[in-house]
C-alpha cells in the first residue's frame, strides 16, 4: 500500500508511516458526508467513485473526490488503488503559477 497526499512530503510507503499518518488522522474531528457514490464491478475487477463533503472542526468545507479500484482474490474484494483529491477550480490553480 502506499498513500500519497497533497503535501509533496506526503508520501507514505511503509507500514510504520501509514499506520503513523491514519493515526494522525483519526485524531481530527471532521464531519463527512458523501454525496454520490457510484459502483461498477466486471469479472474480478471493482471500481468506485465518489463527492465528500469534509467539514472541518472550524467550520469550513473541503470538496473532496475518491476513485477507487479493488480486486476480487478468493471471493474476497481488496483494495488495490486509492485516490483523494481536494476539488479545485482550474482558476485557482492557474492563479498560483502566473
Amino acid at each position: 500500500m502506499v498513500i500519497i497526499g497533497n503535501d509533496p512530503k506526503e508520501w507514505f510507503d511503509d507500514r510504520e508511516s501509514i499506520l503513523a499518518f491514519m493515526r494522525a488522522g483519526s485524531s481530527s474531528k471532521m464531519e463527512i458526508t458523501v454525496q454520490n457514490i457510484k459502483a461498477y464491478s466486471e469479472g474480478t475487477v471493482g471500481w468506485t467513485m465518489d463527492r465528500v463533503r469534509v467539514r472541518m472542526p472550524n467550520g469550513v468545507e473541503i470538496p473532496i473526490r475518491h476513485t477507487r479500484i479493488f480486486h476480487k482474490e478468493d471471493g474476497v474484494w481488496k483494495m488495490v488503488h486509492l485516490h483523494v483529491s481536494v476539488a479545485v477550480p482550474d482558476e485557482r490553480i492557474d492563479s498560483l503559477y502566473h
